[in-house]
């Protein structure tokens, strides 16, 4: 490996533009690469398991297909790096920047990414697994078609994502930040939403949005927007207007927290 790192210097020295340095199908088993300069080459179908790269820059670099499985890349730069189909399971990335990166197809198994920032990130049709993102930042992030099952989701930054048909099966979303993105098919089924901020976003109708561990906030939130349409539609049922616009659930649908921040007018009880 010190002859390619040679090797690889030299040429960096006198790089053009688009230019990647290709090192193809290394075994680089338990390599100690840390706080090393590690931009502009191409990983492809490495093997880093193990790997030490905390502290490396492997901005606009690639490892598409490596195994980077038990790898630790904490404190690691890894801006508009290219990682598809790219084992990270068990891996470190605590504290990782990767920013505009490309991740999509890519394993995250058991994988720590807490205080890491994804922003901008395509992860599309990824698979997290028990993975923790606790204060992770996703903001902006094409997530469409990934699956996070039993992942820490808790206090990340998901606003202006693209959830389109995104799974966080049982995952624990509390105090997660969500506004503002797009949530078609989502399922959340079995997940935490407890302290979770959905504003300018939606549940969507269908069964992925069953069976949630959501917190009064959120219960307010819909109720409130199922009742304020009960009461202004003329195609609902008189039976329907009198039994969900009780003093009881109006009074419960009001708390919604944009009701007492005077954004939108308190619903009345319905009067026959």
């Amino acid at each position: 490996m010190e002859e390619i790192l040679k090797t690889y210097r030299e040429w960096h020295k006198t790089r053009k533009d688009g230019e990647l340095f290709k090192i193809n199908g290394e075994d680089l088993n338990g390599y100690d690469l840390s706080g090393l300069s590690l931009t502009y080459i191409d990983f492809w179908k490495c093997n880093l398991s193990g790997a030490d790269l905390s502290g490396s820059d492997l901005s606009h670099s690639k490892l598409n297909f490596c195994n980077l499985s038990h790898a630790t890349l904490e404190h690691t730069l890894m801006h508009e790096t290219e990682a598809k189909y790219t084992n990270f399971e068990s891996a470190d990335l605590t504290n990782t920047c990767l920013d505009f990166a490309t991740l999509d197809h890519s394993r995250f198994i058991k994988t720590n990414l807490e205080l890491s920032s994804l922003d901008y990130a395509d992860i599309k049709m990824a698979r997290f697994y028990k993975a923790k993102l606790n204060e992770t930042s996703l903001r902006g992030s094409k997530l469409d078609y990934t699956e996070f099952e039993l992942c820490d989701l808790t206090h990340a930054d998901l606003g202006n994502t693209d959830l389109t048909y995104t799974s966080f099966y049982y995952s624990n979303l509390t105090s997660a930040n969500i506004v503002h993105s797009t949530v078609y098919r989502t399922d959340f089924k079995g997940s935490i939403l407890d302290g979770t901020n959905m504003d300018y976003s939606s549940l969507p109708l269908w069964c992925g949005s069953l069976d949630i561990h959501i917190d009064d906030r959120l219960a307010a939130q819909i109720l409130y927007h199922l009742i304020r349409n009960v009461k202004f539609s003329n195609c609902v049922s008189k039976d329907y207007k009198e039994t969900l616009l009780t003093e009881e659930i109006v009074e419960l649908a009001n708390r919604f927290h944009r009701v007492s921040d005077d954004e939108l007018k308190e619903v009345k009880p319905w009067v026959g």
